[in-house]
Formats: structure tokens, sequence, C-alpha cells
């Protein structure tokens, strides 16, 4: 009975709390979302597409929790009109969870002007797009208990350059990683807490040909689609990969802590690679400290 009581306060609890979630169709947004669901949030759900969001979610749609929503990422009016369509449904905001985004591969040299642009469009201005949209409601929400929360999804690609052809979305992922650090310093003030999550490899449709530009090979160059279709292999072993619900149910953990984390890798690989870059970084200030702390003018 008690249990059973614990449960229901709880879905109480939750059912006071609106968040909104980019890139909710499909992959992390979509477990997410269908998480939030069964814990009893409300959730505006961000997509490209309606009707592919309400048929992956299936029988955790339903409209008094669910806000599904339509909007161009890059476009501030849609952005703007999808936070007002949220306010008018749900009356706030509380937590964000910068989520869309797609993959680009390619080395460097095979990559085209146009498409790193657009890979820094969508995965880094348009994060920055809904972050200047929806702080001015976030800074004027004091109903959370613990304050407003930011969660931008980047990846270890943004901390550990290892990977080879990921040039370009790694990139983005570590401006994501800085846009998180520098948002912190900013709306401490107004006790808004920020989040940069970094995952490892995950089970989701990250490899489906409508989530993922692929450049053309150079001869030079090992083969782009090779290094696509090991990862592929990777994705059919289920133990060397990460579990979306899992990962779902630790944002909704995080955000309940009183003092979260900025920096938060997901996954036993994102975190391995994590100390690998960090043991790299401590050996290299470390062999050149003399040179680099000599810079100052000589008295």
């Amino acid at each position: 009975m008690s249990t059973t009581n614990s449960s229901t306060n709880t879905s109480n609890e939750n059912n006071n709390i609106v968040w909104y979630v980019t890139g909710a169709s499909k992959g992390l947004g979509l477990e997410l979302v269908k998480k939030l669901v069964q814990d009893g949030f409300k959730v505006v759900a961000t997509t490209r597409s309606k009707q592919l969001l309400i048929d992956n979610l299936g029988e955790h749609y339903n409209t008094d929790q669910v806000l599904p929503l339509v909007v161009d990422l890059l476009n501030e009016d849609s952005i703007k009109q999808s936070i007002s369509d949220s306010l008018a449904k749900f009356a706030k905001i509380d937590i964000v969870v910068n989520n869309a985004g797609y993959g680009l591969f390619g080395n460097f040299e095979n990559i085209t002007d146009e498409q790193a642009r657009t890979q820094f469009d969508v995965n880094v201005f348009g994060v920055l797009n809904v972050i200047r949209n929806v702080l001015p409601h976030l800074r004027n929400n004091k109903t959370t208990e613990h304050g407003p929360h930011i969660f931008n999804i980047s990846s270890i690609t943004g901390f550990n350059g290892a990977f080879p052809n990921a040039g370009i979305y790694g990139a983005t992922k570590f401006a994501v990683d800085g846009i998180s650090q520098y948002l912190q310093t900013d709306l401490k003030p107004f006790g808004i807490h920020v989040t940069s999550v970094l995952p490892g490899v995950f089970k989701t449709e990250f490899l489906d040909p409508k989530s993922l530009v692929v450049a053309k090979d150079i001869p030079d160059y090992p083969s782009v689609q090779g290094f696509i279709d090991k990862f592929s292999e990777l994705f059919q072993e289920r133990t060397k990969v990460g579990d979306p619900s899992k990962f779902a149910a630790l944002l909704i953990s995080i955000s309940k802590e009183k003092n979260p984390p900025l920096t938060l890798p997901v996954g036993p690989d994102s975190f391995g690679l994590f100390e690998k870059r960090i043991e790299s970084v401590q050996k290299d200030i470390a062999q050149f400290k003399d040179q680099t702390t000599s810079t100052n003018f000589s008295n």
C-alpha cells in the first residue's frame, strides 16, 4: 500500500513539471518522451514530422500530457510560436532538452562548405535559437523545486577527437559543450541549471540514411562507408551499446538533483574516452609547463 502511495505522489509531483524536448520523433528524444509520459510529466515534443512522432509514441501519446509540435529550429518565428503554444497549453516550461541534430561523416577535405555549414546550422545554431527564445520564460519561472534546467545533448565526439570521419560532426558537439559551459556562467545567478550531456554509442537510428549525411570518398583516405559499416556492426552487439531507455531514466534522475552536474558523460565507452582525453591533456600540460608558464613580461 505504501509503495502505491509513493508512486502516486511521485506521479502527481511530476505532473506539475513541463519538459520541452527537440528531436522527439525518434532516437534518444523519442525514448525520453516515452519515459516522461510514463512517469507522469507533461511534454512539449518538437519534430519535423508530427504524424511520425505520434505514430512512434503509440500508446504513450495522449493530449493531456503531450503537445506535439512541428518546429523549424532554424526559424526563430517557428520557435517563438512553439514556445507560445507551449505556454498556452501548459502555462510554463521547466526543463529544456536540446536533442535535435544529425550526423555528418567524412574527413575535412571531402566535406563541402555547404555540408559543413548546414551541420553547424542544425546542431549548433538550432540549439542557440531555442535557448535564446526560451530563456525569458525560464528566467521568470520560480515554480520548480530546484530551478529550471537546460540539457544540451552533445556527444563524446565533442570531448575526444578519436573518431575518424567524424570531425565536423564532432566540432559541432564541441561547440554545444562549450555553449553549455558559458551558459552556466551566465545563468547561475538566475538559478537555472545547465548540463552538457555527452553520450557514447546508443542503440538508435543514428546510422539511418535519413538521419545521416555521408561525404564522398577521397582515394587517399580510408573509406567513409567502411567506417559506417564498422559502426553498424557494433550496433548489432547489444552489450556494447547503450540502452536508450536507461539514458532517458538517467536524464530524469539528474533533473531532480539539487546540484546537477555541468558535464555528464553517459555510457562506459564515453566515460572511458573521457578519462583517456583527460590523461592526455594532463600529460601535455605537465610536459611543457615550464615553457608555457614563462610567457609573461620579465622584470
